[in-house]
């Protein structure tokens, strides 16, 4: 935790290869075992990393051990602060996706498509979202601005 702390690209698992990545989740997964060996701030910081980590390796066991912890996440009795319950419905929708690539099952398809669409309505009244929505349409209008103007000087003043 102090090294993710000093360095937080640790927390991200697709920063590593899946040989490496393993023994990591694995021991982390012995970890999450015992629910009252771990601080909760410790406990989640370690969940979100291992559910990284398990996405990233793709494999059946940790995708359905994702799927566990995410649910016992969500329907906790404690309030879930935006960005976590945000973050654990995508882990969950996408944990839910790569299980169905491997058999594929329209009833968890569509709950993977239910927390990937909260999720996003969930983002989009983050006001940072929206700063970039923002910044975004400016740039684009800028853009067509340039456009435009490129294509007024080429064509003499005529419309094309």
């Amino acid at each position: 935790l102090i090294a993710r702390a000093l360095q937080p690209g640790l927390g991200d698992g697709t920063a590593f290869r899946a040989d490496k990545l393993a023994p990591v989740a694995a021991i982390i997964m012995a970890c999450l075992e015992d629910e009252d060996a771990l601080p909760a701030r410790t406990r989640k910081t370690l969940e979100a990393d291992y559910c990284s980590m398990a996405l990233a390796l793709n494999e059946e066991t940790h995708l359905t051990r994702v799927v566990e912890l995410r649910r016992r996440r969500l329907a906790g009795e404690e309030a879930l602060v935006p960005t976590e319950e945000v973050q654990a419905r995508i882990d969950l929708g996408r944990a839910l996706l790569l299980l169905s690539n491997n058999s594929f099952d329209p009833v968890r398809v569509r709950e993977a498509m239910d927390h990937l669409k909260i999720a996003v309505e969930r983002l989009k009244v983050d006001p940072v979202l929206r700063l970039a929505q923002q910044t975004n349409l400016a740039v684009q209008q800028g853009q067509a601005m340039l456009s435009n103007r490129k294509r007024f000087s080429v064509t003499g003043g005529s419309t094309i």
